[in-house]
């Protein structure tokens, strides 16, 4: 579990740094549409911590469930898009990580019928 606070915080520090760099460093130095796939590279980074701290709650609260943590690892396996918003389209990956992160982020969801008693 503080593996995953522990990404989940390291992620979001690293999303608002990234988001700060794009909107002032990079602000004249590419265009306007760049610049939008940067935020929204990022913007998916910060939802991507959010993900993890949550993760790492929700394994506290419900230690029994292993559907939580088959979720986190495959969520933490997964190389971070943001910041490199071209390379990953370039690389052919963005759509195998895009469908990996979704399977993922429906195991934490459904992770609730696997048993929601507290022990």
């Amino acid at each position: 579990m503080k593996f995953f606070v522990l990404l989940g915080g390291l992620n979001a520090f690293l999303s608002v740094a990234l988001g700060a760099f794009g909107a002032h460093g990079l602000k004249n130095k590419i265009s306007a549409d760049m610049l939008e796939v940067w935020h929204t590279s990022v913007q998916y980074h910060m939802f991507h911590s959010l993900s993890l701290i949550l993760l790492a709650i929700l394994i506290h609260l419900f230690p029994q469930v292993t559907t939580l943590r088959i979720s986190g690892w495959i969520m933490v396996s997964l190389p971070s898009g943001a910041g490199k918003p071209g390379l990953l389209k370039e690389a052919s990956v963005a759509p195998i990580r895009g469908k990996t992160i979704r399977i993922a982020r429906a195991l934490l969801a459904t992770a609730g019928s696997e048993g929601s008693d507290r022990k």
